[in-house]
């Protein structure tokens, strides 16, 4: 005969065990996803952390490059002047052992 209350036990127990089956593999995807997805992340943190160092070291380089051109800028400027001064101070040393109006107008022109 049927027993009823076997019948039960077994319809309980296997819908437990399917239960506790799928809640283990749903378990396991979980922690798998969250894996992978820990992985893309810290790749890519990895990605934008050596794409930041690049950039500052890109600015860093552009800032030297434009140090250097201004450095050369005010060297030239600073030749500029000193051969100004090297002129004006020729025809001012002109002027006084000559006082030519030649030197005098050289010395005005060279002495601007």
């Amino acid at each position: 005969m049927l027993s009823y209350g076997k019948l039960g036990f077994t319809v309980y127990f296997a819908f437990t065990l399917s239960l506790l089956t799928a809640g283990t593999a749903f378990k396991l995807w979980i922690e798998y996803d969250a894996r992978t997805l820990a992985v893309h992340l810290q790749a890519e943190t990895a990605a934008a952390a050596k794409e930041l160092r690049q950039n500052a070291l890109m600015a860093q380089q552009e800032r030297t490059r434009r140090q250097l051109e201004q450095n050369k800028a005010i060297e030239k400027q600073n030749a500029i002047n000193a051969q100004k001064q090297r002129t004006c101070s020729f025809w001012r040393d002109q002027y006084m052992k000559n006082k030519t109006s030649y030197d005098k107008t050289m010395m005005d022109s060279a002495c601007k």
